[in-house]
């Protein structure tokens, strides 16, 4: 996922999570959720969210909408599998 101000450069927060596997609770879509929110505290403009992924879950993205409704695009970058 790729974040981006405002004025086109990428964003970046000392939230960022580098590693998550799902353990105690550091699941991706709260990952997300708090580094969204981060940056919304540091007061800094969310131009979009770019995502791009092999795989697509209507649930799972559910989970992050009520984030992804204060960003003025979301942008999904799906991959086909090869043949």
């Amino acid at each position: 996922m790729r974040l981006r101000a405002d004025s086109g450069t990428s964003l970046a927060a000392d939230t960022r999570l580098h590693f998550v596997d799902n353990r105690d609770g550091l699941t991706l879509d709260a990952a997300l959720c708090a580094h969204l929110a981060a940056l919304r505290q540091q007061e800094q403009s969310i131009g979009s969210v770019d995502i791009a992924t092999a795989f697509f879950n209507v649930p799972g993205f559910n989970l992050l909408a009520e984030e992804f409704c204060r960003a003025p695009k979301v942008r999904l970058l799906l991959g086909a599998e090869p043949k």
